[in-house]
């Protein structure tokens, strides 16, 4: 984000105002952290079980 992108920083601010936004980032956060990732294929297999 540059200083010259309102847009941006309107999203920026939308995010940072929804507590449960800046709640679920964080433990976003965490879960990197602790190596609790989930690779492309097993998102394509868990997103084709659910149709």
């Amino acid at each position: 984000m540059t200083a010259c992108d309102p847009e941006s920083l309107a999203e920026t601010l939308a995010i940072l105002s929804d507590a449960t936004t800046v709640r679920r980032l964080a433990e976003s956060e965490h879960e990197l952290a602790r190596g609790e990732i989930i690779t492309e294929e097993d998102l394509a297999t868990a997103l084709a079980a659910e149709r």
